[in-house]
């Protein structure tokens, strides 16, 4: 999958619900891109109340446009 960049999966995550790892992901991401983590926490709950992510097994691939 050329668009899975090594450096921005991050295993052994431990949250308590999905909100919060969304919380966690939108805050990696603020700090490593040009995007405001509010704004990309509330897109990514967006997006996920469409449809789940959750691929099984404890993994998931949140996205959100």
């Amino acid at each position: 999958m050329d668009s899975l960049i090594p450096i921005f999966v991050d295993i052994d995550v431990a949250c308590s619900s999905k909100k919060k790892a969304l919380a966690v992901l939108a805050a990696k991401a603020a700090e490593a891109l040009p995007v405001d983590e509010a704004a990309l926490f509330t897109a990514l709950n967006k997006r996920e109340r469409l449809g789940t992510t959750g691929i099984g097994g404890g993994v998931a691939l949140p996205n959100a446009a």
